[in-house]
C-alpha cells in the first residue's frame, strides 16, 4: 500500500527508518509526478540530525568517532588475522566492517571476532555496537538502544508505549542494546514481525483475549 501510495498522509507522515543502529533518520514522503499533483512518487528523506537525536549523541566528537573506529578497524584485522580469514574491510563514515572473501565461514568465527573487539575496545569514549550478523561483522557508533531513545525523544512517548522487534539478541547480536531502551520481543526472522503485530492489533480490538 505505501509503495502504491494509497495510504493517508497522516499514516504516511508517522513511517520513519532508522539505520546504523541509530545514525541516521529516514522519513516517508510523497513526492508529486504530476503537474497537478494527483500523482505521487514514495521517497525516503533523510532528516537532520539535530531534530531527532538526543543530547548525548549530539555531544559526540567527531575526533572520538574517528578514534572507535580506527582502533576498530585495527582491533578487526588483527582477529580475522589470526583466524587466517581473508576479509575486505569496509569503512564507512560511522560504521567499519569486515567481509569475508573465502565462503567457508562459521559462525563461531565470526563471534570471535566481534567477542575480541568487544574486549580491545572496552575503554573508548564513544558508546559502540560490534554484532555478526550471519555472513560478516560490524562496529557502527551508537547502538540500537540508543536509536530507541531517540525515537522516544522524537514522538514524544515513553518507553512504556514502545515495542522493539529483533532477532540478534545475543551477546555477539546487534538487538541485544534495545533492551536497554523498550519492550524487546524476539523474533526467529522478519517474517514473524507482520504476524505479532496482527495479533496485538486483534487483542487491541477484542479479537483476542
Amino acid at each position: 500500500e505505501m509503495k502504491k501510495g494509497n495510504l493517508p498522509p497522516d499514516v504516511l507522515s508517522r513511517f520513519f527508518v532508522i539505520g546504523g543502529e541509530c545514525n541516521y533518520l529516514l522519513r516517508a514522503e510523497l513526492v508529486p509526478t504530476a503537474e497537478d499533483g494527483t500523482e505521487g512518487r514514495l521517497v525516503l528523506a533523510f532528516v537532520a540530525g539535530e531534530s531527532w537525536k538526543t543530547t548525548e549523541m549530539l555531544s559526540w566528537r567527531d575526533e572520538d568517532i574517528q578514534s572507535v573506529l580506527e582502533r576498530g578497524a585495527k582491533a578487526l584485522k588483527e582477529a580475522t588475522q589470526r583466524l587466517r580469514m581473508p576479509v575486505t574491510i569496509i569503512r564507512k563514515e560511522r560504521a567499519v566492517g569486515v567481509v569475508p572473501t573465502q565462503t567457508l565461514v562459521t559462525v563461531e568465527d565470526l563471534d570471535e571476532i566481534v567477542l575480541s573487539v568487544h574486549d580491545q575496545l572496552h575503554d573508548v569514549p564513544v558508546p559502540f555496537c560490534a554484532f555478526n550478523s550471519r555472513s560478516d561483522v560490524w562496529l557502527d557508533i551508537g547502538s540500537k538502544g540508543k536509536g530507541i531513545k531517540c525515537m522516544l525523544q522524537h514522538f514524544n512517548i515513553s518507553a512504556a508505549e514502545a515495542l522493539h522487534f529483533g532477532d540478534e539478541l545475543y551477546l555477539t547480536g546487534n538487538d541485544r542494546g534495545s533492551r536497554e531502551s523498550c519492550c524487546t520481543v524476539w523474533v526467529e526472522n522478519e517474517l514473524e514481525t507482520p504476524f505479532y503485530l496482527r495479533l496485538l492489533l486483534k487483542m487491541k480490538t477484542g479479537e483476542v483475549e
